[in-house]
């Protein structure tokens, strides 16, 4: 693995870790484990812990096949289906929506060869 690509991994994980504390509210001092209910956050740690895992060993085809497409229905159904309703409420810009909808998504098919 090259510099680049283990940089790169290295900046997913931190970004990835950082929306899911945040979204999990860990920053206001409660611990809102109810967002595990959601397809989204499951498969943000989903990809997280396997580009943490990336970052220490080789490549693993079958669940970079897995993890791609988790991330790729997540980033497909919130564009279609949910960013319309997450405009009219405000949240749509936030760091974590972004985050977790849309880098998520296109880190994966970016990173990934």
């Amino acid at each position: 693995m090259t510099i680049t690509k283990t940089i790169c991994y290295a900046v997913y994980v931190a970004i990835c870790a950082t929306a899911l504390v945040f979204e999990f509210g860990f920053p206001s001092g409660h611990a809102y484990f109810y967002a595990l209910n959601y397809y989204t956050v499951l498969s943000n740690i989903a990809c997280l812990v396997f580009f943490s895992v990336l970052l220490c060993r080789r490549a693993m085809p079958r669940a970079e096949g897995a993890v791609v497409f988790c991330i790729a229905i997540t980033g497909i159904i919130y564009a279609t289906m949910l960013a319309p309703a997450a405009m009219s409420d405000g949240s749509f810009f936030s760091f974590r929506n972004m985050a977790l909808h849309y880098i998520a998504p296109a880190d994966v098919a970016d990173l990934l060869p």
